[in-house]
């Protein structure tokens, strides 16, 4: 945990430093993003380039839409995935020399990232009426007086971890008293506008509560939905004294996200196949997979879901595949073709008559009308 704490604490000054949108995993879940804020597309990524990557070296892949930077790295025996992302315009704009630049600045962030070093501070107060004064045991980085001085990162993440049991509790209205201290949570301002500042700082905690949702076992899914929709909210939040009901709202929805329970059957093969669906919904999810996954026979399955739920594995999955599809389309700019594809549906054809079957309109009808 140190390891993350002291990552947040630098990232918020390396940020500007590296100049384009990345994301950092760790145990292949997203803990950190810059600039880019949607987690379907940041699961897209994950999904496509972790395994082309090496660990302690850049790897460089390129697709029509951007470049890719990515590096696997370990910080106390955890492994780290960076993805750094340059768009297909800047990318043929560049001089090789920028890009060895490019290149420098990851390295510069991996290398920082794992540097844990800190430094004592000692505070001394004049008793003769002199300014206040602050000794070092020996000379301070930039980085870390900044970090020092101006944060107390103890204190905030003692009261991350008090709201999150609050939440598991279901005690969303026992955080009201903290509203106050939750605006003004971490002293080092990210803007130099208060609302914008204020606005950054909640985002970071909804990804902290989302990360924590879905370590809580709440789907997947369900979690990123709440994300970006809360996201979308604070976005048009535009003076100080509307934080309190979004504040009020956002917790009350994290509290019903982490006691989610989904519909229990009396088979407990059937509540893991359902845990397991809606976990993996962006995948391909063949029965045999979730078979495989129970390590039990698919035929033996298929016949178990569908006498206790009344419908067919596959019928199931699709329904939920779809679901998914009209969150994506009335939530979204994402393309049809590109909602298939990350659904994993064999093709967009495919997908525009599974959704007319499923809800009597075609995707861009649906879109339309809604």
């Amino acid at each position: 945990m140190k390891a993350i704490l002291h990552m947040n604490d630098t990232l918020d000054l390396l940020i500007p430093f590296i100049g384009t949108p990345f994301a950092i995993f760790e145990n292949n879940i997203c803990i950190l993003s810059s600039e880019i804020e949607n987690n379907y597309f940041l699961k897209y990524l994950k999904d496509n380039l972790y395994n082309e990557t090496e660990k302690e070296q850049l790897t460089i892949l390129k697709s029509n839409d951007y470049t890719s930077v990515t590096i696997h790295f370990d910080i106390n025996h955890i492994n780290y995935f960076l993805i750094s992302i340059v768009s297909s315009k800047l990318s043929e704009d560049w001089t090789s020399k920028e890009w060895n630049i490019h290149y420098k600045k990851v390295e510069v962030l991996v290398s920082t990232l794992k540097d844990s070093t800190t430094y004592k501070i000692k505070k001394i107060d004049n008793i003769e009426g002199y300014k206040k004064q602050i000794t070092f045991d020996k000379p301070l980085h930039p980085i870390a007086t900044t970090l020092h001085l101006q944060h107390d990162y103890l204190d905030n993440y003692n009261l991350e971890q008090h709201i999150v049991n609050l939440l598991k509790e279901n005690k969303p209205t026992a955080i009201r008293p903290l509203f106050k201290t939750i605006i003004r949570i971490n002293d080092y301002p990210l803007s130099e506008n208060n609302l914008s500042d204020k606005k950054y700082k909640l985002i970071s905690l909804i990804s902290l509560l989302t990360r924590e949702a879905i370590k809580n076992n709440s789907p997947i899914n369900l979690a990123y939905r709440l994300s970006n929709h809360l996201i979308l909210k604070l976005d048009k939040v535009d003076n100080i004294k509307m934080f309190s009901g979004f504040l009020n709202y956002m917790f009350i929805e994290f509290s019903h996200l982490f006691n989610f329970e989904s519909k229990r059957y009396p088979s407990n093969t059937v509540n893991l196949a359902i845990k397991y669906i809606q976990n993996h919904l962006y995948d391909s999810l063949s029965n045999s997979d979730i078979a495989d996954y129970l390590f039990i026979n698919s035929s033996y399955l298929s016949s178990l879901f569908k006498k206790t739920t009344g419908t067919s594995l596959r019928s199931y999955i699709i329904t939920l595949k779809i679901k998914e599809a009209k969150h994506l389309l009335l939530s979204t700019d994402f393309s049809l073709s590109y909602i298939s594809e990350i659904l994993n549906f064999s093709s967009q054809s495919r997908f525009t008559k599974v959704f007319r079957v499923e809800t009597g309109y075609t995707p861009k009808s649906f879109r339309a009308l809604f």
